[in-house]
């Protein structure tokens, strides 16, 4: 078996050096034309120079993007988000494909110089048959040197990087080297201008405008501490809190003494009624001893009208109450002097003890109930201004809150005008956060056509087409080359030969 492959394989070859002999002179045809013409046409084909130059962005502050000035109470100050390079790289090649740019630099150098023969006059066929309008010279330049123009970023080690890549082919190395350079110039003015813009007479205004609502909060806070003592509102909250405790304390204590001397009073009037059979009269020198407390009592009273007249108005609710128990008393006197007048009697000393006793107690229940009640007005007075704290600290918080807001913004429109200010500067003296790193050379090795390459090629071209050629040839011909074309053809074995010899 493997010696009747051997066999196969040797004539298969055999055939294959006859073919290639018999179309030797069609082969080496086809091959000369094609290296001929893959030749001249390298000769021929236009030169193309391509030149590239390196950008690097740099992290500069344009690319913080803070938030609104106008903050809302719930949004920190100072917050700010940071884009990512990529973004940033992403937004610098926007800027440098778009079409203002492209227009600056072909209008800058000339259409003619860029690309020759384009001419205003020139149009397409569909401008021709009226289908679209007739676009300018400068136009259609334009967007041509836009899309020929290459930028992306550059790979460093397979690794992206922040160094964009500009690059233009073009068959004038010296305008190619012209064009990027101008373009990058032209972009670096772009890009102060997209990230500076005439922002300033804008924040200008809302400067000033916040300036003077800051300042409006600021007075409208000042006028209520002034005008409601709210200086120290914690302090008094815990003033009055202490008064009010200190109060109901005392209330408690009247309220002992107060059920105490009813009780007394009413053990008095039992008292009396026992022996009110024998004890009917009263002696004076006990009425004189009523009279003499009560009238203590009341110079007591009035002493006291007088310190609290320098201190409060008369309206106050502790004067009035001590001037109720001041007539209060003067009523009891008045009263005790009609019956000592109208009754001066002698009599059961025991009952005029018990009389005594019990009027006593009824003038200190009387001016117990007097002081009670003062100590309940001054209570309600006490929790009234306890509810007036509470207004004036919702107030104060309002006013303080609109305050710190109004302050928050000024001083955030100001950071803002500030920036402007400084963008303008940049503008002005052409400072960016652009750096570059190679400007574009004037490069004079043609990119294209690459004649070694394209001749190594034509001759590669050529050899297959003339072989292929053979080969074509040989299996459409009717005619048989080689005694084994018989035998398989013929399915006869070859006797003889006779070799062909040309006269």
């Amino acid at each position: 078996m493997t010696q009747e492959f051997m066999v196969q394989e040797k004539a298969n070859l055999v055939e294959i050096v006859t073919v290639l002999f018999k179309y030797k002179k069609e082969i080496t045809g086809i091959f000369f034309a094609i290296v001929f013409v893959v030749t001249v046409v390298s000769l021929l084909w236009p030169r193309s120079y391509e030149t590239s130059s390196d950008v690097l962005i740099q992290f500069g502050r344009e690319y913080v993007d803070r938030p609104n000035v106008a903050n809302t109470p719930n949004q920190p100050i100072n917050e700010s988000l940071q884009v990512s390079t990529s973004e940033i790289v992403n937004s610098e090649i926007a800027i440098m494909q778009s079409y203002d740019i492209a227009e600056q630099v072909v209008s800058t150098i000339g259409v003619e110089k860029m690309f020759p023969g384009l001419k205003d006059s020139e149009r397409s066929f569909l401008e021709k048959i009226g289908v679209r309008e007739k676009v300018p010279a400068l136009q259609k330049a334009a967007s041509r040197f836009q899309q020929n123009v290459k930028i992306g970023v550059k790979l460093l080690k397979n690794v992206r990087s922040n160094v964009i890549e500009i690059k233009y082919e073009s068959r004038n190395p010296v305008m190619a080297a012209r064009a990027i350079n101008l373009l990058v110039n032209l972009y670096k003015e772009k890009h102060l201008e997209v990230y500076s813009g005439p922002r300033s007479a804008f924040l200008s205004n809302q400067l000033a405008e916040f300036k003077q609502k800051m300042e409006q909060s600021a007075d409208e806070l000042q006028a209520f501490k002034h005008e409601k003592s709210a200086f120290d509102l914690p302090a008094q909250r815990t003033s009055h809190i202490n008064q009010l405790e200190a109060l109901e304390g005392a209330l408690r204590a009247s309220t002992t003494a107060v059920a105490s001397l009813r009780g007394r009073l009413s053990s008095n009037h039992s008292q009396l009624k026992q022996i009110m059979s024998d004890k009917t009269l009263y002696t004076a020198s006990g009425m004189d001893s009523i009279l003499s407390n009560a009238n203590n009592q009341l110079l007591a009273l009035e002493s006291k009208e007088l310190n609290l007249l320098q201190k409060y108005k008369p309206d106050n609710p502790f004067v009035v109450d001590v001037r109720r128990e001041i007539q209060n008393t003067r009523d009891f006197i008045k009263n005790q002097e009609m019956a000592i007048s109208n009754k001066v009697k002698t009599g059961n000393p025991l009952f005029q003890g018990v009389k005594v006793d019990a009027n006593k107690s009824e003038s200190e229940l009387v001016s117990e109930l007097a002081k009670q009640k003062t100590i309940r007005v001054q209570i309600q007075d006490v929790l009234k201004e306890l509810q007036d704290i509470d207004m004036n600290e919702k107030r104060l918080r309002e006013l303080t809150r609109n305050f710190e807001i109004n302050e928050a913004n000024y001083k955030s429109y100001r950071t803002k005008y500030e920036e402007s200010l400084i963008y303008s500067e940049m503008y002005k003296q052409t400072i960016s956060n652009v750096s570059v790193i190679q400007e574009a050379p004037v490069n004079n090795a043609p990119k294209w056509p690459k004649k070694v390459l394209n001749v190594l090629l034509g001759i590669a071209f050529g050899s297959a087409c003339g072989i292929g050629y053979a080969f074509f040839a040989e299996t459409y011909s009717q005619g048989i080359s080689s005694s084994e074309n018989v035998e398989r053809r013929l399915g006869l074995p070859v006797l003889a030969a006779i070799p062909h010899q040309q006269k």
